[in-house]
């Protein structure tokens, strides 16, 4: 839900939807709602990596950047995640404010990534990034608390971009 309430808000305040066209299939989707349902982490990893396709890695870039056309200058080597910090701080969230923000998905991002290289270092940084302490012991609680943080940050999002009326 909060994906399309992205976008909408994406469509009302900048004349452009932000997502592309990926969702999970039905299998990745129940188990998005369920969480883990084994004692493995295996499932765990596997799941942040569909929630962050999901969520993060299919957003246009063009599109963010469309964002932020002629507001300010930005770094063609920006991706998803520093993009919408930066769109933002245009729509006047504190530099501080924007940055926790786009830390917790930064946080998806590292769990996505510490499962390729099986870091406990990467792991307790996602986790430091999310907010989340301490890091819970079994994988359903990880998943739980992950979930509610992405989840609760994209709301807060969507929050500040309603509130900071029509784009200028």
């Amino acid at each position: 839900q909060v994906r399309s309430e992205l976008d909408k808000v994406f469509q009302e305040r900048f004349s452009c939807g932000v997502y592309d066209d990926f969702s999970p299939n039905f299998l990745q989707n129940c188990k998005i709602s369920v969480g883990p349902i084994t004692n493995d982490f295996a499932e765990f990893f596997e799941l942040t990596k569909v929630i962050y396709k999901w969520l993060i890695e299919s957003m246009n870039i063009e599109s963010l950047r469309r964002s932020l056309d002629g507001k300010i200058v930005y770094d063609k080597e920006w991706k998803q995640i520093k993009l919408l910090e930066e769109i933002l701080k245009i729509n006047g969230v504190e530099e501080p404010v924007a940055k926790l923000l786009s830390n917790c998905l930064r946080g998806l991002n590292e769990l996505r990534v510490a499962d390729a290289h099986i870091s406990t270092t990467k792991i307790k940084k996602a986790f430091n990034l999310l907010k989340i302490e301490p890091i819970p012991e079994n994988p359903r609680d990880r998943w739980d608390l992950c979930f509610d943080k992405i989840i609760s940050t994209f709301e807060t999002i969507i929050s500040i971009l309603n509130a900071s009326g029509p784009a200028t």
